[in-house]
């Protein structure tokens, strides 16, 4: 799969990412960035990995937690257990002060083993509990990191649009706000040209 990068007033720079789609045992798809600067054409660099795709995900929920979640929500609810699972989670403790995590997975091995995981990585409670129900009670943030096709989409407006101030994130305390990520193609360029920086400056 290929996807054009994008160029930004801050950080002048463009480029592309191509990563498979084939079905395998890796934690992640693999993943190739090539960084341009946008203004002169020259040649940056690459950044490799099968982490990128789903830490630039999980920071765009975080962006969207942010901008539409209470500003003292708390209790997070993950529904799955995958990687997008972890950085989703991640984002949510990043952008709020986050004490109460439950998880829900159908397999009760990956549940356990993630709320150990990320209750370590995290320093917060994280439980793993038996049912979607159970789960999502009394959550302030619900974070789905499933592959389902449901709820149905209503009344769906763009993160970017939040973000500028175009529209609300939400409207009042007791609004209920859900936030549909499929990626956002050009910000991994972003994210890679960070990498980039971070790896030069430990040089």
């Amino acid at each position: 799969m290929f996807t054009a990068g994008a160029t930004t007033a801050m950080e002048k720079v463009i480029g592309f990412r191509v990563y498979d789609t084939y079905a395998n045992d890796l934690d992640g798809h693999q993943q190739l960035v090539c960084v341009f600067d946008s203004d002169t054409g020259v040649f940056k660099g690459i950044v490799i990995g099968n982490l990128l795709g789903a830490v630039r995900t999980g920071a765009i929920g975080g962006v969207a937690i942010k901008a539409m979640a209470r500003k003292d929500a708390e209790h997070v609810a993950v529904i799955g257990t995958g990687m997008q699972a972890r950085t989703q989670l991640e984002a949510a403790v990043a952008v709020r002060d986050i004490q109460r995590v439950r998880v829900f997975s159908r397999n009760h091995e990956n549940r356990e083993a993630f709320a150990a995981e990320m209750a370590k990585k995290l320093d917060i409670e994280v439980v793993a509990v038996d049912s979607p129900k159970s789960c999502i009670q009394g959550a302030d943030i619900v974070i789905c990191a499933t592959n389902s096709g449901t709820p149905d989409e209503e009344r769906i407006i763009q993160l970017s649009d939040v973000v500028t101030g175009k529209m609300p994130g939400r409207k009042g305390q007791d609004d209920i706000t859900l936030f549909c990520s499929v990626g956002l193609a050009g910000t991994e360029v972003v994210v890679a040209n960070e990498i980039m920086k971070a790896a030069v400056g430990r040089a």
